[in-house]
This record gives C-alpha cells, sequence and structure tokens, in this order.
C-alpha cells in the first residue's frame, strides 16, 4: 500500500475537537512559496538512473556468468534497491521553501526563510504526539483534495509543530510558485491558509524518532546552544519532519527552530 494512500484512509478517521479558524478570503497579494532546489529535475535523473541501472547490471552479471536467469535476478535486485531508496528518501523528491544559510555556530545553522504560504491547524491538546499525528492527517486530506476545487496539491516538506501556552498549531508548506489567493478553500474549517513572512531561524538537525521525548530532549538542547552563542531568540522551539512516518527513523531528517530576533 502506498504512503498517500495510507494517509487517505487514516483522514477518515480524524474527528477530534481543535480550535476552528474561519475559511480564509481569495487574497490579492502574490506572495508565493519559493522552492529551495529543482526537484522537477531531481525527479526525471533518478527515474531515468533507476531505468537504465538495472537494465545495465542485469547484462552485465548475464554475460559475465553467462547466465540469463543470473542477469535477471541481478537486474530485479538492482530495480529493488531503487525502489526502497525511492521509498524511504522521499524527502529528495518533495519540494522544501527557499532559504539562504547565513553562518554555522558548531551544530548550530542559522537561515534565512523567504515568505511562503501554509496551511494551518491548531490544537487545543499539548499531548505532542497526539497532534503529530492527527494534524499532518487532516492537512494532509486537505491536500489530497478535500478542498473546494477537490484539487490535489504536491506534497513539500517540511511539516512543523509549533507549540504555544494552551495548543499546538501543525503547518505544511503549500507547493511553490502558488499564492493564497490560486489555492482552494479546505473543506474542514479547522485549517487556516496563511501567508508567513520572512524569518530568521536558529536550526538543530538531527536523526531519530519523532516521538514527544525525543524533540523535547532536543528543544532543551538547541536553547543552551542558541544561550551559549549569545542568539537572542523568539518564543519556543519547533519540530520540523522532512519524512513521512514509514522512512526508519535513523534514515530521517529531523530539525529543531527556534525564530531569531
Amino acid at each position: 500500500m502506498s504512503f498517500a494512500l495510507l494517509v487517505r484512509m487514516q483522514t477518515m478517521t480524524d474527528r477530534g475537537t481543535s480550535t476552528t479558524f474561519p475559511r480564509h478570503p481569495l487574497a490579492t497579494s502574490d506572495v508565493a512559496t519559493q522552492p529551495q532546489t529543482h526537484v522537477l529535475a531531481r525527479k526525471v535523473a533518478f527515474g531515468i538512473t533507476a531505468l537504465v541501472t538495472p537494465i545495465a547490471a542485469g547484462a552485465a552479471v548475464a554475460a559475465l556468468a553467462r547466465s540469463r536467469r543470473l542477469g535477471l535476478v541481478a537486474g530485479g535486485a538492482t530495480a529493488l534497491l531503487f525502489g526502497v531508496a525511492r521509498w524511504q528518501f522521499q524527502r529528495w523528491f518533495a519540494d522544501e521553501p527557499a532559504y539562504t544559510v547565513e553562518r554555522t555556530i558548531g551544530d548550530l545553522e542559522i537561515r534565512s526563510y523567504q515568505p511562503r504560504v501554509e496551511a494551518h491547524t491548531r490544537f487545543s491538546t499539548l499531548e505532542f504526539d497526539e497532534v503529530r499525528e492527527r494534524g499532518f492527517r487532516r492537512i494532509a486530506a486537505y491536500i489530497f483534495g478535500a478542498n473546494s476545487q477537490q484539487r490535489e496539491l504536491e506534497m513539500t516538506c517540511p511539516v512543523t509543530i509549533a507549540p504555544r501556552t494552551t495548543s499546538h498549531t501543525v503547518a505544511f508548506v503549500m507547493p511553490p510558485g502558488i499564492s493564497l489567493g490560486q489555492l482552494p478553500q479546505p473543506d474542514d474549517s479547522r485549517i487556516l491558509i496563511v501567508q508567513v513572512p520572512a524569518r530568521r531561524v536558529a536550526v538543530l538537525r538531527y536523526h531519530g524518532g519523532y516521538k514527544a521525548e525525543t524533540v523535547i530532549e532536543h528543544a532543551a538542547e538547541l536553547r543552551d546552544l542558541a544561550a551559549q552563542a549569545g542568539l537572542t531568540t523568539l518564543g519556543e522551539p519547533m519540530f520540523a519532519g522532512f519524512d513521512p512516518p514509514t522512512t526508519l527513523p535513523f534514515l530521517r531528517r529531523t530539525e529543531i527552530w527556534i525564530e531569531l530576533a
């Protein structure tokens, strides 16, 4: 079963209570998310490589071993490896918002992000793991067609979770090149499409799980490192996940962000 299909099935179970946002009016601003890299070129290059390499590997093994059967096995195994790589590294083929790296301070990376458009949903509960799962399903439903145009949008990364005093906000970056006014309205009134201004953040990257205890541990580490570096921070650290839950924890790209003054 594909990850996208799994998410579609899971969204049907999301009936939790949360803060309701008003539906957004069509905006006149032309601000749109700008992509960090050219994902289309990466998809094309990977597709060509994934097609040609198994054929070449199978032909080489068949010639060396003088066995057509071994050649087919080698080609099939190579194709399987490419399939697993495509599944486990989905972030390589998803757009992320444009940023520049101002500098690095030890394990910290100081980034400057351009304005972008995001879909937000807010939860009154402070249970991080519950918010992560329900928030992802809810906004994924909007992306997969639960909107005024029944339009399917491209998946992007990262998914962010920002804590507040009495709530958490889950956010998806909207696809590049589409302004707020061009996006369809969500069927679910608990989702708000917003423009996020340019901002600077300090980032701590790690590989690992998405569980609350892991996130809290690295958020505390980020705070300590920022203080040691003399950085002036704003608000609380937020979680940024670049991979779906199906990606093995040690292969995930996970970050903790905190906004800078």
